[in-house]
């Protein structure tokens, strides 16, 4: 699917036009496109998709490719250049299948967050009644990018990815949430 089309199903679902754009490439990854809507699915709220993940092609994705998502409370545009570098760069490395963490040293990270990983997981807070698009071949399934503090990833890889859902449930805005060192 190309980028306009893409684009446009975003648009549709998000019911308003995207902020931002950008494309990030890693330097062994695959270029990924950034997509960002201010203010969705609420105000104060930044929402950024990924474009080009899908169109790696892999013998795993039999069903659909995934493209992904970060929905965050804060306008920090860095957060959207980490997510899609971290995309980019594992892209081939990974599976990219939900229920896969990634991450990078300390020098990576977004300065002053104790951010430098994500868990791939279902999607939450858009409220959509479905995460596929239509492909070319297979549907988009869009999953979700959970930005994951250190003790978040220890926890989630001792425990698995129920807990992800047990942070949400304990505060539904846990992973929207942008916290300071």
């Amino acid at each position: 699917m190309d980028k306009l089309e893409y684009l446009q199903n975003l648009e549709t679902a998000c019911g308003k036009a995207a902020s931002y754009f950008d494309e990030i490439n890693s330097k062994n990854g695959p270029p990924i496109g950034v997509i960002g809507f201010d203010d969705y699915p609420a105000k104060g709220q930044f929402t950024y998709f990924s474009y080009g993940l899908h169109m790696v092609r892999k013998p795993e994705w039999k069903f659909g490719r995934p493209e992904y998502f970060i929905t965050i409370d804060n306008d920090n545009r860095l957060f959207a250049v980490f997510f899609g570098y971290l995309i980019s760069a594992f892209a081939w490395e990974k599976v990219m299948g939900w229920n896969t963490l990634i991450g990078v040293g300390d020098n990576d990270a977004v300065e002053g967050y104790p951010y430098r990983r994500i868990a791939l997981g279902p999607p939450m807070y858009l409220g959509w009644e479905s995460y596929a698009i239509e492909g070319d071949d297979l549907p988009i399934h869009l999953g979700m990018a959970y930005l994951i503090s250190d003790g978040d990833f220890e926890e989630a890889a001792e425990t698995g990815f129920g807990y992800l859902a047990q942070k949400s449930k304990e505060s539904q805005d846990y992973w929207r949430t942008i916290q300071r060192r």
